[in-house]
């Protein structure tokens, strides 16, 4: 016992005479971009809501606030010089939801679960949080509703499509078209 209190009672001595130069030195972490070299958008530049639709009202805002910092303002996905470096990382950018990307080619209920339960695996695809808490189903519909206003009529023609077969070779097979639709306890 007095040994343990001679100890710490000679490094407390110890820390009180150390000059402050000489404490450990942390790093600085540094950033791939300099905050001081970004432009901010006027905020009378910003886009306003033309949405008579009170669904598509919400789910502009949520997209706005949950969606649109990895996925782009205007649905364009992540560039390249996104802050984290994700690229050089060597894993895949954020998808665009907008007509430049591949989100029209996944059918709803695809599209659907990954906004609901999120998606984990980052050497396919870039991770996403599950907004299953967040968002109610309802929510999500109106998501995908407002994120298809980006696409061209031939991508929202062919999202249907595959929609309409995802859910057809569901029902023929007896699984839930939507996790939603799965029996307590099991989902995709």
């Amino acid at each position: 016992m007095a040994v343990k209190f001679i100890f710490t009672g000679f490094m407390l001595l110890l820390a009180a005479c150390t000059p402050a130069s000489a404490a450990r030195q942390v790093p600085t972490p540094t950033l791939a971009i300099d905050p001081n070299s970004i432009s901010l958008i006027d905020p009378d530049d910003l886009p306003t809501t033309t949405f008579e639709d009170p669904r598509l009202q919400q789910a502009e805002t949520q997209y706005q606030v949950l969606c649109a910092h990895c996925h782009g303002y205007q649905g364009g996905g992540q560039a390249v010089s996104a802050p984290g470096e994700t690229a050089r990382l060597g894993m895949k950018l954020v998808p665009p939801h907008d007509a430049t990307g591949t989100t029209w080619h996944y059918a709803d209920p695809v599209l659907f679960a990954a906004i609901k339960y999120g998606i984990q695996n980052p050497l396919t695809q870039y991770p996403m949080i599950a907004y299953d808490l967040m968002l109610s189903d309802d929510e999500i519909f109106g998501l995908l509703e407002y994120i298809r206003l980006w696409w061209t009529d031939e991508q929202r023609a062919y999202q249907a499509e595959v929609t309409q077969n995802l859910i057809t070779a569901r029902e023929e097979s007896g699984l839930p078209v939507y996790p939603l639709d799965a029996p307590e306890g099991e989902t995709e």
